[in-house]
């Protein structure tokens, strides 16, 4: 008597959400644009109700306009008790141009994650990626999609650095547009690229990495035109901002993407990497990853023994005695320097120092400045600064047991490390900032004048040398508009000696790098001293052995180490470089 449930509620075009249940009464669905109506297909569940349309003339056929149509449904039943459905159909507009999906195919992600009123992206792929499918989904059948002009569902082949890809949707009726962006780039190729062509050899190879090209960019009016891989000069920029080719200031707007470039060089044939096992293809250099990943010349990376067994060092040396003489003489000491490092700590328990030491290394890793950071810390923050405190405890552990050596070791494993932080991170010591502060009276001068013109524009107290060098940028921009040339010429001298000083602030870490690898180089002798037959006290004295131009000393460890550990990879190649560095000696002395 009192049921005024509807048993079924379908509609002609779309499904419902929620689908139905006699319990749920409001429901919303979306239908193209060409629908023009739709069908209503009731029943009740008790045979004594009745239904009625309240929308539109009351009839089960339902004419639909653009955008939102609410159609309700009365049910009542025998004893009058009454229920309203609502369904709420949304007509797209043949107007509506855009897409409520895009997906790349393979699972590869998007940057950012996709919404309808985001026009611009990006992906990263692996080297090997020559081409990618997208898959967009639009909310309407008659909506139009073309991928570069090409039909939507066709791979897009992409160049050896970025790939723009251009999703051009069009509107039911052909009145609207709107373009999506997708950027595409391939990670960097981990090896050197060969072009067949020996003049295409030197037109494609950036002269910072004096590697091919990587998302070439040029200067901003640079004449000829300064082309650069994206991310080296990138780096340089971030350090000194001015041209490594010409000196002159880098203005606002000063990169230019050469996606030109790129393509045409895609297009240039090179040999495979593997040409030197035999392989003599030759393919496009958009195509060398994806060749690269399945040729048949590829090392297998699985190592064989006998590469260094079945050698005649080997065999001369090793098969029949124990080890190789080797000509290094070298005698462990405490060195003065190792002494100020150990007179800095009180503690007295190897293991708590060691353990110390790990732990300012953790800080160091953690610390470590990443691509566009300033290197600005606060006292005792500095990444160099835990490097420090983490040689001192491994000194003064060595002070505790002079005979072990690891400590040793792992002392002069720190020691390089500080060679490295100053030349990779530009990280310096307050010590070594202030033996190159401005000394003479005109260079006074002119950073008076620089911090002058830092305040103009805004950066007060002892603004940074980025934060400087920009502030110098606008004067010089302001002064030319302004047609004051003399002015100009004077900022951008300032620009200019500024960026030269910066620069010559790094020579300082450069010296003091020289004296880190050498103090780890005695430490790696230290420990090699005390346990010879170390596979790895031999590889890191090798190493550094090399470094030094010692090449023949550096392949007798080099090729201890080897005959110890037959599999290592490091080994293998640092004594095939300095086989090869020793054999270019003793033809040059011939």
């Amino acid at each position: 008597m009192d049921n005024c449930d509807l048993e079924k509620l379908c509609v002609s075009a779309g499904k419902l959400h929620p689908p139905f249940t006699p319990e749920v009464t409001e429901y919303s669905m979306t239908v193209e644009s060409s629908v023009n109506k739709v069908t209503l297909d009731l029943s009740t569940s008790d045979c004594g109700a009745s239904y009625s349309v309240l929308s539109g003339d009351g009839s089960r056929s339902i004419k639909l306009t653009d955008g939102l149509n609410r159609v309700e449904i009365e049910v009542i039943a025998e004893d009058g008790t009454a229920k309203k459905y609502c369904v709420e159909i949304s007509r797209l507009s043949a107007k509506v141009a855009q897409l409520t999906d895009l997906v790349l195919g393979e699972e590869i992600p998007l940057h950012p994650a996709f919404g309808t009123k985001i026009y611009e992206y990006n992906s990263v792929v692996p080297f090997h990626c020559s081409a990618v499918t997208l898959l967009p989904t639009v909310p309407d059948k008659n909506i139009k999609v073309t991928v570069n002009g090409e039909d939507s569902c066709k791979p897009v082949p992409l160049n050896f650095g970025d790939t723009v890809v251009e999703i051009l949707v069009c509107s039911a009726d052909g009145s609207n547009s709107q373009t999506y962006t997708l950027l595409v780039t391939r990670e960097l190729v981990p090896m050197a690229v060969t072009f067949t062509d020996g003049k295409q050899q030197l037109d494609y190879e950036c002269p910072i990495s004096l590697t091919a090209f990587y998302r070439p960019v040029s200067i901003s009016n640079s004449d000829p035109k300064h082309v650069f891989s994206r991310p080296y000069i990138e780096m340089l920029a971030r350090r000194s901002k001015v041209d490594p080719l010409s000196d002159c200031p880098l203005g606002d707007g000063w990169k230019v993407v050469e996606l030109d470039l790129d393509r045409t060089m895609s297009d240039a044939p090179v040999k495979c990497f593997f040409a030197y096992r035999g392989c003599d293809s030759v393919m496009k250099l958009s195509e060398l990853g994806s060749h690269s990943l399945d040729c048949p010349h590829k090392p297998t990376g699985d190592l064989d023994a006998k590469d260094v067994t079945e050698t005649s060092w080997y065999k001369k040396h090793f098969e029949s005695s124990s080890c190789l003489e080797i000509e290094t003489k070298h005698t462990l000491e405490v060195r003065n320097w190792e002494k100020r490092l150990q007179m800095t700590s009180r503690e007295d328990n190897v293991e708590k120092l060691c353990a110390s030491a790990r732990d300012e290394l953790k800080h160091y890793r953690h610390h470590l400045p990443k691509p566009g950071d300033m290197l600005q810390y606060e006292d005792g923050e500095s990444p160099l600064h835990s490097l420090d405190q983490a040689a001192v405890h491994y000194a003064s552990a060595i002070r505790l047991n002079s005979r072990d050596p690891r400590l040793h070791f792992l002392l002069g494993v720190v020691l390089e490390e500080q060679h490295y932080a100053t030349e990779m991170y530009g990280l310096q010591r307050k010590a070594v900032r202030d033996r190159d502060d401005i000394s003479d009276a005109k260079s006074a001068s002119r950073q008076d004048d620089i911090l002058a013109v830092c305040k103009l524009h805004g950066y007060v107290g002892t603004p940074t040398v980025q934060n400087q060098l920009q502030a110098l940028d606008k004067e010089y921009q302001q002064l030319k508009e302004q047609g004051q040339s003399s002015k100009a010429d004077y900022v951008q001298t300032l620009y200019i000696w500024l960026s030269k000083k910066t620069g010559k602030d790094s020579s300082a870490a450069v010296r003091d790098e020289e004296s880190c690898v050498h103090r780890a180089l005695m430490k790696y002798l230290d420990a090699w001293s005390l346990s010879p037959d170390s596979w790895e006290y031999n590889l890191h004295v090798g190493r550094l052995l090399l470094l030094q131009g010692k090449s023949k000393e550096a392949l007798q460890h080099l090729q201890s180490g080897l005959a110890l550990r037959p599999l290592h990879a490091a080994l293998r190649s640092a004594a095939v470089t300095s086989e090869a560095s020793e054999s270019i000696e003793r033809e040059e002395s011939s």
